[in-house]
């Protein structure tokens, strides 16, 4: 990016090529919630605030609709060494559908690819066919901006769909920091939310900050 924008190109901005993203809920209380068993925190979110953040432990990585790796081993002793536990992982890969220079791969891997966006962002516009487009970049962050007002707002309404945008903001220089009113998740500020992240002690800086 940075070579890009020294080479004259000062328009452009980090966010045009590289984007966070977060999934979750919030939708109105619709029956009434057994409370018995639960923490303070537990019942302010279950019949006030009805935050829920989604977590995936699946990873996915789709490169330029080509390839699609899905597996579940974290990076850690644990998944990686081989003598502990038991992990999983798919590859998809169809020759037939590869990019040529010119035409966009369109088999099953872009397929999937769509769906799966399809899935979380609740909409399929034509600028998913061209997922490095800048109008295809702006359309998810956009559904994804409006996704986070709605996680985040003071009114308990539900959300169109699950994909929101990570709350941090860049600076044309690349400098990243917490979106203004968002250092913390919401409902996460007494348990280490931090939007930023903070080193730790028991770990290197490189590795946490």
């Amino acid at each position: 990016y940075q070579r890009r924008v020294h080479g004259g190109r000062e328009s452009e901005h980090p966010t045009d090529f590289l984007n966070f993203f977060c999934l979750g809920q919030r939708e109105p209380v619709t029956e009434p919630v057994p409370l018995e068993g639960l923490t303070e925190r537990q019942r302010i979110v279950a019949t006030e605030t009805r935050r829920h953040q989604i977590y995936v432990h699946s990873k996915l990585m789709i490169v330029d609709d080509e390839i699609a790796l899905l597996g579940s081993a974290n990076i850690n002793e644990r998944s990686l060494a081989g003598n502990r536990d038991t992990e999983l992982a798919v590859g998809m890969f169809q020759p037939a559908h590869v990019f040529d220079g010119e035409q966009l791969p369109n088999g099953d891997v872009a397929d999937f690819r769509r769906h799966l966006w399809e899935e979380h962002t609740g909409d399929a516009p034509p600028c998913f066919a061209e997922p490095h487009s800048l109008t295809c970049v702006s359309h998810v962050a956009a559904v994804a901006a409006r996704n986070w007002a709605v996680y985040a707002g003071k009114e308990t309404v539900a959300m169109p769909s699950h994909l929101m945008r990570y709350p941090y903001e860049v600076l044309p220089n690349g400098a990243v920091g917490p979106m203004e009113g968002a250092e913390f998740f919401p409902d996460a500020e007494a348990h280490g939310g931090r939007v930023i992240g903070a080193p730790q002690s028991n770990m290197p800086n490189l590795l946490t900050t």
